[in-house]
């Protein structure tokens, strides 16, 4: 309620008559005054002081280069300028497994066939899979041990 109080009345006056119906209905309902006191502060404290801006420090530099438009002859400086300016500030190259589009070549480990091909995903993921597909196809299968007899026990079959 302090907190509509402040945005709703428009002179200090009517912000003093608000308070002070606030105060009754907090003091109707069984709320102690430092308490009633305290949110009141508070939310003036809040309007009083309001919070610092801290500015933001930009992570490269920002040149603005004004050049007065005489149509195509600017069109042509501001490209020729764009190209000198990024000659000197490439870009960040992304890692070779990261990126997708990638030619790469796979080689069969027992029979030496090679495969060619270009990923549409990241090089990573594409590798991961085709190292797992190879893994189950040339994983030597997995031999079931047959159960054993104990020599004490007959196999004969019950008649119940």
């Amino acid at each position: 309620m302090v907190y509509r109080a402040t945005r709703i009345c428009s002179t200090y006056e009517a912000l003093h008559d608000e308070f002070d119906i606030i105060r009754g209905l907090a003091l109707d309902n069984g709320y102690p005054v430092a308490f009633v006191e305290s949110i009141i502060r508070r939310q003036l404290n809040l309007i009083s002081t309001p919070r610092a801006i801290t500015p933001t420090a930009p992570e490269s530099d920002t040149v603005v280069l004004r050049v007065i438009y005489y149509g195509k002859p600017s069109q042509i400086y501001a490209k020729r300028v764009t190209a000198a300016v990024a000659k000197q500030y490439p870009l960040k190259q992304i890692p070779t497994e990261l990126k997708s589009g990638v030619v790469y070549e796979a080689t069969c480990p027992q029979c030496k066939e090679q495969y060619i091909g270009k990923t549409c995903r990241h090089l990573k993921t594409q590798m991961n899979e085709y190292l797992a597909e190879q893994e189950k196809l040339l994983s030597p299968p997995v031999k079931v041990p047959e159960p054993k007899l104990n020599s004490n026990v007959s196999s004969k079959k019950s008649n119940r």
